[in-house]
C-alpha cells in the first residue's frame, strides 16, 4: 500500500530541470549598435547634405536633434532594469491556485502575472517582453516606455534619412547622366550606397515598430503574443487603447516623448497586481470552448 502511495505522489509531481544560464555577449551589441549609429549620423551630415548652405544647415539641425532623443533614449533603456520580483513576495492563505503554481526554481520566488523567467538575466522580469541583446537588457514593466521612446525616434531618424537622401539623390543623379565630371563621384556612390540599406531598414524597422504599438494599444507583450495556448486568458488584461497606452507611458502627458526618469514619468501600476477586463472574463466564461 505505501509503495502504491509512493508511485501516485512521484506521478503528481513533476519537476523540471533547471537549464543552464545562457551567455548573450550584449556589450558587443551595444558597441556595434553606437558605431553604426555615430557612421550613418556621419555620412548624412557630412557627405550626404551639400553643399552647405543655411538649407543644409537647418535640415542638420533637425537630424541631430532627433539623433540626441534616439541616444538619449538608448542610454535609458540600457541603464533602466526592467523590474524584478520584490524580496518579500510570495504566496498568501486565500491567494488563488494560479499564484500557488508559478513558482520559480531558479529565483525561490513566486512569479507574480505576466512576468517571466529571463535564462540570460538569470531572473525573473515582471510583465517581462523580451531580452534584447541590442541594449542589453531586458525590456520589461519598468523600462519598456523607454524602449518604444528609443525604437520610435530611431524609426523617425531612418525616416528623415530616407527623405532627404532622396531629396538629395534625384538632383544630383540627373548631373551625373549629363556630366559626371560636375559632382563629386566617390561621394554619390557612398550616398548610393547607404541608400540602399536605409530603404530597407525604415520599412522592415518601421514594420517591427508597428508590431510594438499595436503591443502596446493592447495591453499584450511579445511573449505574451506569441503564446497561442494562453492567448484568450491574456486578453482579459486587455482595456481601452488610452488605459493600455498609459500603462506603459504614464499619466503625464509631458513625458511621453521625454525618455525621463521621475516619478511622474512612471507606469500605471507596480507590475504586481494587475486590472482586468471584465467583460473579456465573462465572455470566456460564457464560450468556455475558447480556453481549451
Amino acid at each position: 500500500m505505501e509503495n502504491q502511495n509512493q508511485s501516485n505522489n512521484e506521478k503528481t509531481i513533476e519537476i523540471k530541470p533547471i537549464k543552464e544560464q545562457k551567455k548573450i555577449h550584449g556589450e558587443l551589441f551595444v558597441a556595434v549598435a553606437t558605431f553604426l549609429l555615430f557612421l550613418e549620423a556621419f555620412l548624412f551630415i557630412f557627405v550626404t547634405i551639400r553643399p552647405y548652405n543655411f538649407s543644409a544647415l537647418f535640415i542638420d539641425f533637425f537630424y541631430l536633434i532627433i539623433f540626441t532623443l534616439v541616444l538619449w533614449s538608448y542610454v535609458i533603456v540600457i541603464r533602466t532594469p526592467a523590474g524584478s520580483i520584490p524580496l518579500y513576495w510570495g504566496f498568501y492563505i486565500g491567494d488563488n491556485d494560479e499564484k500557488r503554481k508559478r513558482y520559480c526554481l531558479i529565483c525561490n520566488a513566486f512569479k507574480p502575472e505576466r512576468s517571466k523567467h529571463c535564462s540570460i538575466c538569470n531572473t525573473c522580469v515582471l510583465n517581462m517582453d523580451h531580452h534584447c541583446p541590442w541594449v542589453n537588457n531586458c525590456i520589461g514593466f519598468f523600462n519598456r516606455k523607454y524602449f518604444m521612446q528609443f525604437i520610435f525616434y530611431l524609426e523617425l531618424l531612418f525616416i528623415y534619412d530616407f527623405i532627404f537622401t532622396l531629396i538629395y539623390l534625384v538632383p544630383e543623379f540627373k548631373i551625373v547622366i549629363k556630366d559626371r565630371h560636375k559632382i563629386n563621384l566617390v561621394g554619390f556612390i557612398l550616398v548610393c550606397l547607404n541608400y540602399i540599406p536605409i530603404f530597407i531598414i525604415t520599412i522592415l524597422f518601421g514594420k517591427f515598430v508597428l508590431y510594438h504599438i499595436k503591443l502596446v494599444l493592447t495591453n499584450s507583450s511579445t511573449i505574451e503574443s506569441l503564446d497561442q495556448e494562453n492567448k484568450d486568458k491574456y486578453k482579459r488584461f486587455c482595456l481601452s487603447p488610452k488605459e493600455n497606452f498609459e500603462q506603459v507611458f504614464g499619466k503625464n502627458k509631458l513625458f511621453w516623448f521625454l525618455p525621463v526618469i521621475n516619478e511622474q514619468a512612471k507606469p500605471v501600476g507596480d507590475g504586481l497586481l494587475w486590472k482586468v477586463n471584465n467583460d473579456v472574463i465573462n465572455l470566456n466564461e460564457m464560450n468556455p470552448q475558447n480556453n481549451n
